[in-house]
């Protein structure tokens, strides 16, 4: 008997102490077997984190296993004690209150939009009647489709909705792991370009990519070996990504029989003036979405109609992602005429 567990412990430590030397091997050679521009690590202060730290949002970015970064809870007055950006609800959902989930990126986490639907839907006589409406803004700066299936997905439980709008920017068919901590001074983001992985249902563990080399080399190299079986080419496979995380998310709503709603946000250009990779974007959103048969909102021609009444569509003059308050506002008004009219319809 202690012969055996002698073996078992030599084997056990044997197997740990590999790890070790590998796990150091790693570390000193960190860029060994890697794929061409794999990994990199940005700690320059022109990063996107600093700028947000020092700029917008200071420094309510905490790491996430499942999202890679996600909002710090409770940072008075820029996040809720939920994490999230405005007004703050009770988690249990009372008798009649109606709930609304809003995923997205920086449009949403502007969060003028989602303040003002709630406040018109709460202001409409006919639903009033019957509904008492909250909007939880789940918007966080840069996360993509993929993000926000794994939230709805992960999180569904806790914040129980009646129904989900996505905000769709025209980046947000670009997927990767993208991690952020924060040091005693400022920001170190990560950049992992593990998107095969994720879309073949494999879990990435955005903390063991952080602080494991050995963890990290492996995952890199399974997503290489992914990415070569699958014949995409390398950073551009927008359609696929949208097919499959967009598709997740209309299949999970269904199941949980959820209304959903998507909200395509384009350029604040006019379509000649888009660049190459934009109009990319652009045509790739509208043909991902139109196969997805979701109820939309697309604000392209929206916004050229504002533009030809000479309205200033920009939040800062050379923004051309982010609408101004009053620009959100308006498209608060369509998102209440629609949802209205849904829930009109069924009563």
């Amino acid at each position: 008997m202690k012969n055996t567990i002698f073996k078992a412990i030599s084997v056990i430590s044997g197997i740990v102490f590999s790890l070790i030397l590998a796990e150091l091997f790693f570390r000193f050679n960190p860029f060994f077997g890697y794929i061409h521009n794999s990994f990199s690590l940005n700690k320059n202060e022109a990063g996107t984190m600093n700028v947000w730290n020092s700029k917008y949002y200071k420094g309510f970015i905490r790491p996430s296993p499942l999202l890679g970064y996600e909002h710090e809870p409770g940072q008075y007055p820029y996040t809720n004690k939920y994490g999230m950006v405005g007004k703050e609800h009770p988690l249990k959902k009372e008798e009649g209150v109606f709930r609304i989930l809003l995923l997205g990126d920086s449009i949403a986490e502007q969060g003028w939009s989602a303040d003002e639907l709630e406040v018109l839907l709460n202001n409409n006589e006919l639903l009033n009647k019957k509904y008492k409406f909250e909007v939880w803004n789940a918007g966080v700066g840069s996360y993509d489709v993929l993000r926000y299936s794994l939230f709805l997905k992960n999180k569904f439980n806790t914040y129980n909705p009646d129904m989900v709008i996505v905000f769709l920017f025209m980046n947000d068919l670009l997927v990767d792991i993208n991690c952020y901590y924060k040091t005693k001074d400022n920001f170190t983001g990560y950049h992992f370009p593990v998107s095969y992985l994720r879309k073949a249902g494999f879990p990435v563990n955005s903390y063991l990519m952080i602080h494991s080399y050995l963890y990290r080399f492996f995952m890199l190299q399974f997503n290489g070996i992914l990415e070569k079986v699958n014949k995409q080419d390398k950073g551009d496979n927008r359609e696929d990504n949208g097919r499959i995380f967009l598709g997740q998310i209309k299949e999970f709503c269904s199941k949980n029989k959820l209304d959903l709603l998507f909200v395509t946000f384009p350029y604040l250009l006019p379509l000649d003036k888009y660049k190459s990779y934009q109009l990319k974007e652009f045509n790739a959103m509208d043909k991902v979405v139109s196969k997805i048969g979701v109820d939309t909102i697309e604000l392209f021609t929206f916004y050229e109609n504002l533009r030809n009444s000479g309205m200033n569509l920009r939040f800062e003059e050379h923004d051309d992602i982010h609408p101004s308050e009053a620009v959100h506002k308006l498209v608060a008004q369509k998102m209440h005429d629609h949802i209205a009219a849904k829930l009109i319809s069924k009563n």
